[in-house]
């Protein structure tokens, strides 16, 4: 499987460690204005090709305030969950 390894490298040299902005205020109930710039960084093991799209592929993105991650971030919660079952 070299391809996502290929793509991990060219995401890294191009985007560096995140993917892009994200307004949480824009989402009712998720974020108050003050706070709500936040940054999504994805999950290279999550690259998939979207068969019905030639040439599209999604990851699914971990999503962090500027100092860490957010504790509101679905993924997060279900990660931490996780830990906590697996002790």
């Amino acid at each position: 499987m070299r391809q996502p390894l290929v793509l991990a490298k060219l995401f890294l040299e191009n985007f560096g460690d995140y993917l892009g902005r994200f307004d949480g205020s824009s989402v009712k109930g998720f974020m108050r204005v003050e706070e709500s710039n936040l940054l999504l960084r994805p999950g290279l093991k999550t690259y998939a090709l979207i068969p019905w799209y030639k040439g599209v592929a999604r990851f699914v993105c971990d999503i962090y305030t500027p100092g860490s991650r957010l504790v509101k971030d679905p993924r997060y919660v279900s990660q931490k969950t996780d830990e906590y079952l697996s002790e």
